[in-house]
């Protein structure tokens, strides 16, 4: 090489744009492009899937979901303890005949009025444990229905089962 031809790195880039350099059939440059390519798409395809069909979820969206787990299992122990004090009532089953000839028209505000639905320690009752106590106070009733365990019930009672 002459004296001529011996340029630095820095003054032969001069002579050449980005562009030439990325036109030039380089194999590295082309694997380099090539890898970099496959791996945004594989980075953007394992998100897309992931949240889509994998089952990946925002902190946010599982801290809420959390909450309203805890909030549905607390409200249904809560519904359990008004059933449990319904149920400690002498005269149970005679409030189911009531029950089932009501229906479920009034039905949170008959628990809530016969106190079954004060949880203990508070001094008011919930609207949701009313509600909820009654779905369950309903069930109870259409089953000791259906096992024939009220007498006369409006649903076409049966004798009492003997026990």
């Amino acid at each position: 090489m002459s004296e001529g031809d011996k340029r630095s790195a820095y003054e032969l880039s001069e002579d050449l744009h980005v562009d030439e350099i990325w036109e030039k059939k380089n194999p590295f440059v082309e694997a380099m492009k090539t890898g970099l390519l496959g791996a945004l798409c594989g980075a953007v395809l394992t998100v897309v899937i992931g949240f889509a069909v994998g089952g990946w979820v925002t902190g946010e969206f599982a801290d809420e979901r959390a909450r309203r787990a805890a909030e549905i299992a607390s409200l249904d122990t809560k519904a359990t303890i008004c059933v449990g004090q319904f149920l400690s009532e002498p005269d149970w089953r005679d409030e189911l005949k009531q029950l089932l000839a009501n229906g479920s028209f009034g039905l949170s505000s008959i628990v809530t009025n016969r106190g079954w639905a004060i949880m203990p320690g508070d001094t008011e009752a919930n609207t949701e444990v009313a509600a909820a106590c009654g779905d369950a106070l309903l069930r109870l009733a259409r089953r000791a229905n259906r096992e024939r365990l009220i007498v006369d019930s409006p649903l076409g009672g049966y004798p009492e089962r003997a026990e």
